[in-house]
């Protein structure tokens, strides 16, 4: 488990990704973002202690929403989650070593993907 900081809003978001997920899986982790989350500004940030696979899950389903939908939710987040995970790969810790990893992967694996697009179009423009 880790120690995840973030504003409110952005624990709402991802309420509603694991409200998707079977109840068993989440109800734990919602448990704790509703109590951290309760009475607070969207704008507060919280601690919410959390898994590092149900992170990963959500990181991913995030990486995968319309661009235009969650650009700055996820610019947000991100620019949060960087110093907590680069905390955390310099104390050695193993999940926030493996969040690391995972993230720097999805990263990777986007701008392939966008590359690969904005290749494709210009091959189809420019035949």
């Amino acid at each position: 488990m880790i120690q995840l900081s973030l504003k409110t809003k952005n624990f709402y978001l991802i309420a509603d990704l694991l409200f998707a997920q079977p109840a068993s899986y989440t109800f734990s982790t919602l448990g704790k973002i509703k109590t951290a989350c309760k009475g607070k500004a969207d704008t507060t940030t919280v601690t919410v202690e959390i898994s590092s696979t149900d992170f990963i899950d959500v990181y991913k389903q995030l990486s995968l929403k319309s661009e235009g939908l969650y650009t700055g939710v996820n610019q947000e987040m991100f620019e949060q989650l960087v110093p907590q995970v680069e905390a955390g790969v310099q104390a050695g810790d193993l999940e926030w070593i493996e969040i690391a990893t995972v993230v720097s992967q999805i990263r990777e694996d986007n701008l392939a993907l966008i590359a690969g697009l904005i290749s494709n179009a210009k091959s189809k423009l420019n035949a």
